[in-house]
């Protein structure tokens, strides 16, 4: 019998926008800090190292700065050489976090969905970001953080999906087994595959029919999960 849903949160809850965009303004606003301290860097060869350092996964332990996501952009500086301090590359990822969020919406009916969800199940969150406080503020300032008994951040824990440690994190902290639980996301690789070997049910998320071949439980928005047969 399933007693809780798990959700991934971006692509799942927050819903993507025009994404490619979104990450070339934030690659932008880091080059324009750059620049203005060094006028010869090269946006073709700044977006080369910027992609290689974003997509380098970190440990806690390796981490330098308040968060995984802001010591990536401390990264880029000494590729360069280029002196700064711990205010300016906070400045700098708030800048790049709220421009970002600027292109993620959140359905009209949110809180509708997770009232009715809640009378029936318990409800967590697992979810993959480098800078935790961000998601934090949001799940404040949306007023959702009630909805969840428990919620696992990956630049928290340091474990990422599709870790099966992190699905396994959740589940202890809730008193679940595995197959008590189904696990709501909108990636395969991490989310479905993550939760299935972690030994948990899975409906996977397709906001826009991009996984035309999937043959497993799908949904299409999260509010179709009310009256799902779960």
């Amino acid at each position: 019998m399933i007693k809780a849903i798990l959700f991934d949160f971006y692509g799942t809850i927050a819903v993507y926008g025009d994404m490619q965009k979104a990450d070339e303004k934030v690659s932008r606003i880091i080059y324009d800090c750059l620049i203005s301290k060094d006028t010869s860097i090269e946006y073709k060869d700044f977006i080369n190292q910027w992609n290689q350092i974003f997509s380098l996964p970190l440990t806690l332990e390796e981490k330098t700065e308040e968060t995984i996501f802001l010591t990536k952009i401390s990264s880029i500086f000494k590729q360069y050489n280029i002196p700064y301090n711990t205010a300016e590359i906070t400045e700098t990822g708030e800048k790049c976090l709220n421009i970002w969020q600027s292109y993620i919406s959140f359905p009209e009916d949110m809180h509708k969905t997770f009232e009715a969800l809640k009378t029936k199940y318990t409800l967590a969150l697992i979810s993959n970001f480098d800078h935790p406080k961000h998601i934090r503020k949001l799940l404040q300032d949306t007023d959702i953080i009630r909805y969840f008994d428990a919620i696992a951040i990956s630049g928290e824990i340091g474990i990422s999906k599709p870790d099966t440690r992190i699905f396994q994190k959740i589940l202890k902290e809730l008193k679940l087994k595995p197959n008590q639980a189904v696990f709501v996301g909108d990636s395969i690789a991490d989310d479905i595959t993550g939760a299935q070997n972690a030994g948990c049910k899975t409906i996977l998320i397709d906001m826009h029919n991009r996984f035309q071949s999937y043959s497993g439980s799908r949904i299409s928005k999260i509010s179709d999960l009310i009256d799902y047969q779960i």
